[in-house]
């Protein structure tokens, strides 16, 4: 399993495995240390193994709540990346499985794209009955948030259709952020992803 940080094409899947299997994993180190500790006392539970073994709740609950919330997304398929990909120009930037949350929602984007002094989202709607609600809270998010940091982009939209996003990003104005501007809005898109 190779390692995907955040907002690289298959992180979602990623994460999804490594979340379980350290769940799994410190479960099953909690119940040997908790069971150790019951052989070497007699079958008393007061002992500190039985500490210790709590003690691997706290990793597991972390996992468990990110897994939680990777669940109902999925990386997209392979060739629409490559399509995205190849629509984009050598100074565009392209974030994929782009998980973030607001404070009442998280929203799973397939891509977002930095062209220019824009940014463009591609939200698939195809498994989601409120989807198009979703994506209009996203692109409402986005705007209000850059427009709070001061951040200069210029047009911010996100899709519910495969060929409107390939659409915008081939089509749209591509006067380039300042390269500072430009770090910092794609170090702001990280931190917010899951």
């Amino acid at each position: 399993m190779k390692f995907k940080g955040r907002c690289e094409y298959g992180h979602i899947r990623y994460e999804k495995t490594r979340s379980l299997l350290v769940v799994l994993l410190t479960i099953a180190l909690g119940l040997a240390v908790f069971a150790l500790g019951l052989l070497l006392n007699k079958g008393d539970k007061k002992n500190i193994f039985s500490v210790i073994a709590m003690l691997f709740v706290i990793p597991m609950s972390l996992r468990l709540v990110r897994l939680i919330v990777l669940l109902p997304f999925h990386t997209p398929n392979r060739d629409i990346y490559e399509r995205v990909q190849a629509s984009l120009g050598p100074e565009d930037l392209l974030f994929s499985d782009f998980v973030f949350t607001n404070g009442q929602n998280a929203f799973g984007l397939s891509f977002l794209a930095l062209c220019g002094s824009n940014l463009y989202g591609f939200f698939e709607i195809s498994k989601d009955k409120k989807g198009k609600e979703k994506a209009a809270k996203a692109q409402f998010y986005f705007k209000d948030t850059f427009q709070r940091r001061g951040m200069q982009i210029k047009q911010c939209c996100i899709c519910t259709e495969e060929k409107d996003f390939l659409k915008k990003i081939k089509e749209c104005d591509k006067t380039p952020l300042a390269e500072e501007d430009k770090k910092a809005v794609r170090e702001f898109l990280i931190s917010l992803a899951v």
